[in-house]
């Protein structure tokens, strides 16, 4: 696209206006007066001693008397310096249909303050004579007449050095104007200065560049250097933000580094580039590289020290030519010197015109730019104080916006580093509203309670919040810049850092967790106007099952373990799993609360059964008796992973340690923690440790008849027999009343007979009517003089016989005496032997008292393990034992049922 000349013939229609401005005033009647121009002037006030330096510069049409050639709006005029001949530069323009049209020209003016204006219009020369009737620093009136007929049409103009005249210029003006005869107020119409222009991305002017344009003569390029800030430009497509800076330096002889900058919707933009001299005569032309982009750039006017103008110009496919201009200022200001010279040079370069030119914005907001953003940031701290024009949202309604809100997004907080974050405000009570922040952090739920208050006195949605932080209270100003109290919320929270910066803070929250595109457009509208937020600075919150789970802390009174969310179906077993290496016999290390165990030494028991199941056997000790429950298992996933479908009568499945030993290794637990440190649902704080002690885990086994008596937990390796055991009085003949092991026989008993090295020992039993008898030896096996035997007995089909240690645990030596005898069974069981021995065919009541003692101090002795052995029509034991060793080969289990 491109657009026509600012010459073009619209502007035919301007003849007699000072301006050549066009005014949309349709309907209304021209002014006239019956008087000829004569006599009309010589009744208008004088301008003596008039200065044209005091009239140039830029002039803005605020009111004037209508005229039916004039119809546009936003009408000015600009004023050059007058030459060495007293002539001075005209440029006017105004907006036409959206367009900025211009007509230039030039004007001399006498010591009364009239000047002679001609304008060079598409339809020719045009001259006509404005009076200034009245000029300050301000404003002005201007005053035109034209005879026609016998009478006159007249015009009149204020002026005005801003596009509006303040109240008390207004009276003023007006004042003058009343004092003026011929002038009547009621008859000046306003001219609007606010006027809708269509934007456009570049200026494109009719026909090739001037090939003979030159810049400033006798050029330094070196005091050019340094930094330029732009006050107003050109439309330019590369050029879209504000606060832009062109900065030079001399980077080698005849060359400079350029970098320009500018702001664009907050963001620092840049771009970097060379420059070298483009003319061989010492004018300001510079060739300037942009990539690979060459650019002509001729400097129009410039001091070195405070302004500079700069003209671009470059040739188009189509044959016109597109123009760029920028008004430079080194310390963002014009003095009134500098701006004339550029307004004289503006009107003497032909491409350029006022009006053309877009203000550049260089004010604190406009050039602030938010840092680039870093992931590590704990917090957002942005240059300058905290903006005090920020006001929340209007007319807030603190009781609709009570409630549960989502955290979707937020600036990074060192106190919030975790996701699901939630903020419930409510209940109210007088007037403070209870506020609980939550989070979850590494699985674990953090919570934090404060107040809210209302902190506006303008009803605007401003809160002062209060949270107790470890005993330190923290106060903070909430801003709720938007919201519709049903879905979304964006608020704001800013503090000094106290460090010239500021910290500030944000959050978008959501009662429904979810935004809608009306929302999120009303969100990101109220971010891009809002100066310290940034849509680049928002992290975001998770919302999903996965970010919202945590594990409740711990509590022991708990039956079982609830988590929120459904269980992970992703959750697999261990990868290969082979059943026949897990069957066996696992002790629990630790479990999850289980309502069906409130026991303790569980052992589950894997054995496999028909069709490639596995039965399933689960015991635990409770109250020292044993609980049993049976199940099956199968294979319950097709990738070959540890999934097992049990089915119990009860079934509340959870998590469970388990060790084939009782004991986990350091080895063993680091794998284990592992597995639960990666697995959703298992935390170890959970898990109550399964207490596998001797203690714990005994009970009374229910033993079968003519079975070993096998009992949990190991020997006691600490027991030890009567303390000064006396052989002598303890030898002779021993009655077997009741013992642990299997009876099948009856009548048995045992005679020690103490020799000089060892002690005989004869054991004795009748079976089917048949006396049968056994002979071994037997030695104290004491340090400390206690009750500790060890018998040496032959074993049937073995050359080699066992050894048996035997305690006796109480004896008076004339009545009783109780035996016992203990061997572990692998690493959780033990065989407990225990005979009861009399020094007759029935147990003495001393005997008895004694026993029950020793059933109610240890528990390997329990009075329903007890087998009582018959003992009538039994013959009395003689010395013709001694002479029966020969049929011990005949005793069968000897060792196991007869023998001590």
């Amino acid at each position: 696209m491109g657009t026509t000349d600012p010459t073009m013939s619209k502007l035919n229609i301007l003849v007699f206006s000072l301006l050549g401005l066009i005014s949309a005033c349709v309907g209304q009647n021209v002014i006239t007066s019956t008087s000829n121009c004569a006599t009309i002037i010589n009744g208008l006030p004088r301008l003596p001693n008039f200065d044209a330096r005091n009239f140039i510069g830029t002039w803005y049409d605020v009111g004037r008397y209508y005229q039916p050639t004039q119809l546009g709006q936003c009408n000015r005029a600009l004023y050059g310096t007058p030459n060495a001949n007293g002539q001075i530069a005209v440029q006017n323009w105004q907006v036409v249909n959206g367009e900025w049209v211009s007509v230039s020209g030039s004007a001399t003016a006498n010591a009364e303050g009239v000047l002679s204006v001609t304008l060079n219009t598409a339809s020719g020369v045009q001259t006509a004579e404005l009076r200034i009737l009245t000029l300050t620093n301000e404003y002005a009136v201007l005053f035109s007449c034209r005879n026609e007929g016998t009478g006159s049409i007249l015009g009149s103009w204020k002026m005005s050095r801003t596009p509006t005249l303040t109240t008390a210029q207004e009276t003023a003006i007006n004042s003058f104007i009343n004092q003026v005869s011929i002038l009547n107020l009621n008859s000046y119409t306003p001219t609007s200065q606010s006027c809708t222009v269509q934007a456009r991305p570049y200026i494109e002017l009719t026909g090739a560049c001037d090939a003979n344009f030159k810049g400033v003569s006798g050029f330094q390029l070196l005091n050019y250097v340094g930094q330029w800030q732009e006050l107003r430009r050109y439309p330019q497509q590369t050029q879209a933000g504000q606060c832009n800076r062109a900065l030079y330096e001399a980077s080698e002889p005849g060359v400079v580094s350029v970098t320009n900058s500018q702001v664009l919707n907050g963001e620092l933009l840049t771009i970097s580039g060379r420059a070298v001299p483009g003319s061989t005569d010492g004018t300001g032309h510079l060739i300037v590289n942009f990539g690979d982009r060459n650019s002509n750039y001729y400097v129009v006017a410039t001091d070195y020290e405070n302004f500079a103008l700069v003209y671009s110009c470059t040739n188009e496919a189509n044959g016109n030519r597109r123009v760029g201009s920028w008004v430079l200022s080194r310390s963002g200001t014009l003095s009134a010197t500098a701006q004339a010279t550029i307004n004289q040079a503006i009107i003497d370069t032909p491409d350029l015109f006022d009006g053309y030119y877009q203000t550049t914005n260089q004010d604190a907001d406009a050039c602030f730019s938010y840092p680039t953003f870093d992931s590590k940031w704990e917090y957002i701290e942005l240059p300058g104080d905290c903006d005090t024009r920020i006001k929340g949202v209007d007319d807030f309604d603190v009781t609709r916006y009570l409630g549960d809100w989502k955290e979707l997004q937020r600036y990074p907080q060192p106190t919030q580093t975790g996701q699901c974050n939630l903020a419930r405000y409510g209940p109210v009570n007088n007037g403070v509203v209870t506020v609980v922040n939550q989070q979850v952090v590494n699985e674990r739920l953090a919570t934090i309670t404060g107040q809210a208050v209302i902190a506006s006195n303008d009803r605007t949605g401003h809160l002062k919040v209060t949270f107790n932080v470890n005993g330190e209270v923290r106060e903070s100003d909430y801003y709720v810049l938007a919201t519709d109290y049903n879905e979304y919320a964006l608020v704001y929270s800013c503090a000094p850092a106290g460090n010239g910066n500021r910290r500030v803070s944000s959050w978008v929250l959501s009662k429904t967790g979810t935004l809608s595109d009306k929302s999120i457009n009303e969100i990101d509208e109220t971010i891009l106007k809002t100066q310290g937020l940034h849509k680049g600075y928002y992290v975001k919150t998770g919302q999903t099952q996965q970010d919202c789970f945590y594990y409740p802390e711990f509590d022991s009174s708990w039956s079982y373990v609830e988590l929120s969310g459904e269980c992970d179906a992703g959750i697999r077993g261990v990868s290969g799993f082979q059943a026949a290496r897990y069957q066996g016999t696992w002790i629990e290390n630790a479990r999850y609360p289980q309502p069906t165990q409130a026991g303790q030494c569980n052992r589950a028991k894997y054995t496999p059964i028909a069709g490639g199941a596995v039965s399933v056997t689960n015991n635990q000790i409770v109250n020292t008796t044993i609980s049993t429950i049976d199940g099956i298992a199968i294979a319950a996933s097709d990738d070959g992973t540890g999934q097992l479908e049990v089915s119990f009568v009860a079934n509340n499945v959870s998590s469970w340690k388990l060790s084939r030993t009782g004991v986990l290794s350091d080895e063993d637990k680091a794998a284990i923690d592992a597995v639960v440190e990666k697995t959703q649902g298992l935390k170890n704080t959970y898990y109550v440790e399964t207490d596998q002690s001797s203690e714990t885990c005994f009970f009374y086994p229910t033993i079968a008849p003519n079975s070993e008596v096998i009992i949990p937990g190991q020997c006691d390796e600490s027991i030890t027999g009567v303390a000064q055991f006396n052989l002598d009085d303890f030898k002779g003949n021993w009655y077997q009343i009741r013992r642990y092991d299997p009876v099948s026989g009856t009548c048995a008993g045992v005679r020690f007979t103490p020799e000089t090295d060892s002690i005989d020992v004869v054991a004795y039993e009748v079976f089917n009517g048949e006396l049968f008898i056994a002979e071994g030896t037997a030695r104290i096996n004491s340090t400390d003089n206690t009750g500790r035997i060890t018998i040496t007995m032959p074993v049937e089909g073995s050359s080699e016989p066992v050894e048996t240690v035997v305690y006796i645990m109480s004896t008076d030596y004339n009545n009783y005496a109780v035996a016992y005898s203990c061997a572990n069974v692998g690493n959780i069981q033990r065989r407990v032997r225990v005979w009861q021995l009399s020094r007759e065919r029935t147990m003495s009541e001393a005997g008895n008292t004694a026993i029950a003692a020793l059933v109610a101090q240890r528990q390997e002795f329990h009075l329903p393990y007890f087998k009582d052995i018959a003992h009538s029509e039994c013959p009395e034991p003689s010395s013709a034992f001694l002479f029966k060793s020969s049929i011990v080969v005949l005793l069968v289990c000897a060792v196991l049922q007869l023998v001590l």
